[in-house]
């Protein structure tokens, strides 16, 4: 076919530029591709949904009515210096680097100190991030980037184990307090228990994407 013809020459360019390994990444609701890409040898490394919601003071759970109530989920304060590195290992196993060239992190962005700040200050770049925390322990961080686009960025950083309630707790207080921007976009691994945290704050899915890689040797 047309699409195994450019695909197979695509890779073929690869190889003879010198490329370690190739990368690509289609929707997972496009099976007919990833048959495609499968038979040439790629292998499916993440799978990644992009979530949408727009700012409200009046959030539903689930879009059934029921107001959330704060006193159900973690506390949410602003981000302190001292949360960065639990925050900073968790973006790192959550936004993986080797998917950093589709969704680049700015880590002058994000990092506390007076260096980053002035960096944030002079490039007009301006971020707010917050932290839940549970019975003494930080169960993540949300961190809010505005953009020039339909929607602002979302850079959630959870803990792998219990950290469904924080990030539905998270998602709902950005919502809450950034009421004067149009929309807010979260891209996060798919994982059944996690959508089901993101659907709580009413975040609706876009589209997943499925990563796929081949070796170029």
């Amino acid at each position: 076919s047309i699409a195994h013809t450019l695909t197979a020459t695509a890779m073929q360019h690869a190889r003879q530029r010198g490329a370690a390994a190739i990368w690509l990444h289609t929707r997972a609701d496009n099976p007919a591709a990833m048959a495609l890409y499968t038979s040439l040898g790629f292998r499916e490394r993440a799978r990644r949904t992009t979530w949408l919601a727009k700012p409200t003071r009046n959030i539903s759970l689930n879009g059934s009515g029921i107001t959330v109530m704060v006193g159900e989920f973690p506390t949410i304060t602003a981000r302190q210096a001292r949360d960065w590195p639990q925050q900073e290992a968790w973006l790192q196993r959550l936004y993986p680097e080797e998917l950093a060239w589709y969704q680049p992190i700015s880590w002058l962005s994000f990092r506390p100190g007076l260096g980053p700040s002035l960096y944030r200050f002079f490039m007009d770049f301006e971020t707010r991030q917050w932290a839940a925390w549970s019975n003494g322990q930080l169960l993540g961080v949300l961190a809010w980037q505005p953009t020039s686009g339909h929607a602002d960025r979302l850079w959630a950083a959870t803990s792998p184990e219990d950290g469904a309630p924080a990030l539905t707790a998270l998602l709902c207080h950005a919502r809450r307090v950034l009421t004067w921007r149009p929309n807010l976009a979260l891209d996060f691994p798919a994982n059944q228990i996690v959508d089901e945290a993101i659907r709580s704050a009413g975040f609706q899915p876009r589209r997943t994407l499925i990563w796929m890689q081949a070796d170029a040797t």
